[in-house]
This record gives structure tokens, sequence and C-alpha cells, in this order.
């Protein structure tokens, strides 16, 4: 008995797609069916690297660099692709079981890749549907919690707060002024900041929040970079707008898409690389 490689029709949909599978794994996916001589649907067949191959815009076919192919049941199988094999153009995949292939001839197809999926994609794409996976579990967790609760609970909960009299609360109004008044002035503060500091920051008048708030981003937290860059560059990361996607290169601008902040490239090892551009304000 033999098996061959086969498209998925019909209710399956396209041979490939991006994302996420079960179990974590994200990227590029191809899908495939894999089928004996007969024509039957061969499920839990292992294929090594050698028996199943890929080809890059036309260079020559090389083992596979990602994990095996998995299979999902019914003769059905997925294949991530690496990093190496993840780019823009055309792939082709070989798959040359020796002694189980239909007329003793390899099964080759191809996919056209017009923008590939980076990890940087993948870590925002599973950092999104895990937050709204936890805020999902959050406030179902709270509806049980109030569900869980009976009227009359909640009656002797409202009963409860109602023997409060004004009598209490203004005892402890009474106390809490009490403690303020114990407790030295905002001009007092002031002053003793400003001798043990020096005015700076807080000024002749009273403190002096954007004098604090600029020192502060001025800060330097690791080497020359300031407080204020890293700022710039989270916010170009979360919210900025994205630039050269389909060149393989992802570029993060400022909020204005005046200044590029950060750039992200791969190295010929399929490393992400990310270099610093102007973190100016």
């Amino acid at each position: 008995m033999g098996f061959g490689i086969g498209l998925l029709t019909g209710g399956w949909g396209p041979t490939f797609t991006t994302g996420t599978v079960a179990g974590g794994a994200s990227g590029t996916v191809f899908y495939f069916t894999l089928e004996d001589d007969a024509g039957a649907l061969a499920p839990g067949i292992t294929l090594s690297t050698s028996e199943f191959q890929v080809s890059v815009n036309g260079a020559a076919f090389a083992n596979r660099a990602g994990s095996a192919p998995t299979s999902i049941g019914s003769g059905a199988y997925y294949y991530i692709l690496d990093n190496t094999e993840n780019v823009q153009g055309t792939i082709l995949f070989k798959v040359d079981k020796t002694g189980y292939k239909p007329t003793g001839q390899p099964q080759i197809y191809t996919m056209k890749i017009d923008t590939p999926v980076t990890d940087a994609q993948n870590f925002l794409n599973n950092a999104i549907t895990n937050a709204i996976t936890t805020l999902s579990s959050t406030i179902s967790a709270a509806i049980t919690s109030i569900n869980s609760h009976t009227d009359s609970e909640l009656a002797s909960a409202i009963t409860s707060i109602n023997t409060h009299t004004d009598e209490r609360v203004d005892d402890a109004q009474a106390d809490i002024i009490a403690e303020i008044d114990g407790r030295p002035t905002a001009a007092e503060i002031d002053t003793q900041l400003s001798s043990t500091h020096g005015a700076g920051a807080w000024g002749t008048a009273g403190l002096d929040v954007n004098a604090i708030v600029t020192a502060v981003f001025a800060a330097l937290i690791e080497g020359s970079v300031t407080f204020g860059d890293a700022v710039r560059a989270l916010l170009s990361l979360n919210g900025g707008p994205v630039g050269d996607f389909n060149t393989g290169t992802l570029v993060f601008k400022s909020l204005n898409g005046a200044k590029t902040r950060l750039t992200i490239t791969t190295d010929d090892s399929g490393r992400l690389v990310t270099t610093i551009g102007d973190l100016s304000p």
C-alpha cells in the first residue's frame, strides 16, 4: 500500500491560510490530504525531513525546515512554514515517501504568499487574542458571581447599609477632619521640598507638575535612552502607522506618521532584527 498527496476540496476551503492552529502554533499554514494507492484517505502517516521537501521561489528542493507535518484526522494534514520558507513569492512542496507514492512519482504542489506572517504579527495577534479571552473569562465569572446571590441576600445587604445613621457618618467625618488637621499643609510640604531639593521643579508658587513630568521623561533608563524615548517607541509599536508590509519589513511610525520610530527586519537566519530610529518628540 502506498500514499499520495492531494489538495483539500469542497467544504474544506483553501489549501493554506495564516493564523493559529490547535496547540497555539501560528504562522503560514499549508493544508493537504494524504491518500493510499487505492485512493483512500490515510491519516497518521509520518513524513521525515527528506520525504517532505520545500522549494522557495524557484530554488532547488531542500528538506523542510519546519516541524513534521501534523495529522489532524481523516487523512488531512497541516504544515507550518519555517521563517526561512515563509517569504513572499511561490512555494513548492514535494512529498516523496519511498515505496508509498502512486505511480512511483513524488507529488508536487504549489502555494503563493502575497504577505508573509511575521513573528511580530503573530505576537500582536496572540496578545490581543489572550487579552480578549482573559477579559471574557473575567466578565463571565463576575456575572456568575452576581447571579449566585439571591434577592433575599441583596435585600439583607441593603438593610445593613440603611442601619448606619447620620450620626455615625458625622462621627466618621469628624474623625477624618481631626486626622487631616494634624497633617502638614501644602505650603509646608512645598517649603520642605524646596529647602531639601532646591526650588527646581517645585517652583516658588507651589508644585510645578509640568516641570516634574519633563524631568521624569528626560531621565535616562538605559544607556542614552530616556524614559520619554521608551514611551514614544512603545506608542509607535502599539498605536502608530505601520508601513512596508509587502517587503517583509515592518516600519513603525510616530502617531502623525512623520518619524520612523522602529524598523523590524529578519536576518539570514530568520531572526528578528529591530533598528531604533528617531525617538525624539
